[in-house]
């Protein structure tokens, strides 16, 4: 049984997009990347240490949204598919880094996450700031549960999509996350 598609304002769901888009549609990519732009961009900044590489990765997510668009089966929530592609995306643009850094460097491949860069974020309220500090502080994989989470209100089951990380592995991530924050914040 599938679940009701959420249809935007101009009348069409993402799977719907995402149809269009394994056809080819120009039209329909582009309103998915209007659709995705500010949520998938807030994601790939938190993730990534600078605005260039950033926008890189954002058009290489939309890159592969336009090669795979066919592969979508709609087992998921289109945006849990997306943002799963963007996390992939988000890997592979960690491990080139870390590539690099090799040949300068001792950082082990397996390693690639915990080396990632973090993009600081802007708040104007302090107490946002004290939590964003304190997210700052975890690992990637914590870092990646609670934004899905709180960030983008995704489940337990679609951030286990997005990581390829089984439900329980998710949630007991999502509370050593919040075991952490609570330390770093008292």
């Amino acid at each position: 049984m599938r679940l009701k598609m959420a249809v935007n304002q101009d009348g069409q769901s993402d799977e719907q997009l995402l149809e269009r888009i394994a056809k080819q549609d120009k039209l329909a990519l582009e309103k998915l990347y209007q659709r995705y732009r500010n949520p998938l961009g807030a994601f790939l900044q938190r993730k990534l240490y600078d605005k260039v590489l950033t926008d890189e990765v954002f058009n290489d997510v939309f890159f592969t949204i336009w090669q795979k668009a066919v592969n979508f089966r709609g087992d998921s929530k289109a945006s849990t598919w997306i943002f799963g592609v963007a996390y992939r995306v988000i890997l592979s643009a960690a491990r080139r880094e870390v590539k690099h850094k090799e040949n300068r460097s001792e950082i082990e491949p397996s390693d690639f996450e915990k080396h990632m860069p973090q993009a600081p974020v802007e708040s104007a309220d302090p107490m946002s700031e004290k939590l964003e500090h304190a997210i700052s502080q975890l690992s990637d994989k914590h870092k990646t549960v609670i934004e899905l989470t709180y960030y983008h209100e995704m489940t337990l089951e679609q951030v286990s999509n997005i990581t390829d990380a089984p439900i329980n592995t998710v949630k007991t991530r999502l509370f050593h996350a919040r075991q952490a924050l609570k330390r770093i914040l008292t």
